[in-house]
């Protein structure tokens, strides 16, 4: 009986529990369900976004993204209610001081929402400064903020090639790397955080000044060559006002030597050029107009054009090496920028193994090539100044003689 009536007592105990535990779960799992329904029937959210412009990471793993032109960003939200919002952004870490006159946020349907960060303040910003966003969405109807959405971003240029590189005997001694660091305008632009120059896998320190003039630490950098310099395989080195040679502590001897060279930023961020004494150099693209007119390297052209009748330019990819040997299917990279160096934007930049056709409105234009091959060295830069005049000049009280090419658009402050 003991046995019996304990069986009892311990069974009942045991249904009060489950019984209790059934009612606060239920009770909990309707506070989730609300909860839930709440969340995507009542309220909005941005959950995903996009960019116009691939990023990239630096050495400590930040998404980063260039200055060259304006970036779009796209934001995706959940909004069920269809809200009319009036969205926000801020830039928390970045400096105040920073101008953010231009940046445009709105929204664009009943589910997404378009950010504009033109190319002005990402310049502004660039050199590593953090442009990490904060968006805030308020529905003005019922006075609601809804939660915020964070992206973080850097912006952070990748620094430019080093051009032409190439290797140099001295007197049957040692090596000699010859180089042209990039234009002093576009170091002073966005680069002036380039710290070193990696060879191989050796960082020498470098610095870049406000104005884009540069100075290596090691004496072993010169700007000048040496009447001893011996050219290998028929490779000549034309002195340029950005020219340098690094004397290297490798012995000369005969057979195959390379080096690999690369400008890096405090970042971590860098693109390589190669070089070596046995392969060929491809030659430079060139450019020819509608008429068949070749186009020197780092040409200044004036010429006519219109809207209805605009300039035909073709870019041609190399078809010889340095000594004149044939290659096919040679890479063009190009990138064709709108306006004047100080405010150039990107308009069009990709690669191609054909030629690639410009029909150029006016304005002024800056083009940018060189080309690549496996097995063979890069091609020196292929560059060109164009500025395209309509049959007006555009003069404004707003206008800017520094900055502007007499086109409606960038109109100049004065006739002269």
């Amino acid at each position: 009986m003991k046995k019996s009536r304990f069986g009892n007592v311990l069974k009942k105990a045991s249904l009060l529990f489950l019984f209790s535990f059934s009612a606060v779960s239920c009770h909990l799992f309707d506070n989730d369900v609300n909860d839930f329904m709440e969340k995507y029937t009542e309220t909005a959210a941005i959950e995903e976004h996009s960019f116009s412009e691939k990023t990239y990471n630096d050495a400590a793993g930040n998404p980063c993204i260039s200055s060259k032109k304006d970036l779009e960003v796209m934001l995706y939200m959940r909004n069920p209610k269809s809200f009319q919002m009036t969205p926000s952004v801020e830039f928390q870490v970045l400096n105040p001081a920073i101008e953010r006159t231009g940046i445009e946020i709105k929204q664009t349907n009943f589910d997404s929402l378009r950010l504009l960060l033109p190319q002005e303040f990402l310049l502004a910003s660039d050199e590593g400064k953090n442009i990490t966003m904060t968006f805030t969405l308020y529905e003005p109807m019922s006075g609601r903020y809804f939660v915020g959405y964070d992206i973080p971003l850097l912006c952070n240029s990748i620094p430019p090639l080093v051009e032409s590189p190439t290797i140099i005997n001295n007197n049957g001694q040692n090596y000699v790397i010859a180089f042209d660091m990039p234009d002093s305008q576009e170091l002073a632009l966005r680069h002036k955080d380039i710290t070193a120059l990696r060879i191989n896998d050796t960082d020498y320190a470098l610095s870049v000044n406000a104005d884009g003039s540069f100075e290596f630490e090691d004496a072993r950098f010169t700007r000048t060559p040496q009447s001893s310099y011996i050219y290998i395989n028929d490779k000549d080195f034309t002195q340029t006002e950005n020219s340098v040679y690094f004397e290297t502590n490798d012995i000369f001897i005969l057979g195959d030597k390379s080096y690999t060279l690369g400008l890096k930023d405090s970042a971590g961020l860098i693109k390589t050029s190669f070089t070596s004494t046995s392969i060929s150099r491809l030659s430079r693209p060139v450019a020819k107009d509608a008429d068949g007119v070749t186009y020197q390297n780092n040409s200044n052209e004036m010429v006519s054009g219109s809207s209805t009748e605009p300039f035909v330019l073709s870019l041609i990819p190399p078809s010889t090496d340095h000594k004149g040997n044939p290659v096919d299917d040679v890479t063009l990279h190009y990138t064709i920028y709108k306006g004047t160096s100080t405010v150039a934007a990107v308009i069009k930049e990709g690669t191609t193994t054909s030629v690639e056709t410009l029909q150029l409105l006016p304005g002024t234009y800056f083009i940018d090539t060189y080309a690549t091959k496996t097995n063979y060295e890069q091609s020196g830069p292929y560059r060109l100044t164009f500025r395209i005049l309509d049959n007006a000049i555009y003069v404004s009280q707003s206008g800017n003689d520094s900055t502007a090419d007499g086109t409606r658009e960038l109109s100049s402050a004065t006739l002269s």
